[in-house]
Order: C-alpha cells, then sequence, then structure tokens
C-alpha cells in the first residue's frame, strides 16, 4: 500500500507540478506535501492538502524547484 510519491531533483531550476488521484473506493484521511534535502534529512516544508471530492485528487506547484526532494503524502487512518 503507497503512502506517498517523492521526486528528486539534482540541481535548482524550472516549476513542477505533481498530482495524485485515488480511487473512489480508497480515499486517503489527510494528504500533505512535504521537501527533503536528501534521503537522510528530516522533511520539511510540511503543508496540508485538500482533496478535491469531484476529481479525487490532490496536487502542488513548486515554481521554483531546489536541489532535493519534493512529494505528496497521504494516510489511510
Amino acid at each position: 500500500v503507497s503512502r506517498e510519491y517523492v521526486r528528486g531533483f539534482g540541481a535548482a531550476g524550472g516549476q513542477y507540478a505533481l498530482q495524485v488521484r485515488f480511487d473512489v473506493a480508497a480515499l486517503p484521511v489527510r494528504c500533505h506535501r512535504f521537501t527533503q534535502h536528501s534521503p537522510a534529512a528530516p522533511r520539511g516544508g510540511r503543508q496540508e492538502l485538500a482533496l478535491s471530492g469531484l476529481h479525487r485528487s490532490v496536487h502542488l506547484v513548486e515554481p521554483r524547484v531546489r536541489s532535493g526532494m519534493l512529494g505528496i503524502g497521504w494516510d489511510w487512518e
């Protein structure tokens, strides 16, 4: 069972958009975005994301990508 989607960036620059869509029979109770400087670093930049009822999805747009990791996480319970 998945709990997150993460994308790593080796260099800064550009724009990035991420959308995660869920099946109507398996909707999470909470979703959030996060950043992480490296796999060993603690996560930061956590912000709650609202699940779109109509599309059953959450998304983020990062206008200036930095080196490191960016992702969306969710809780099933």
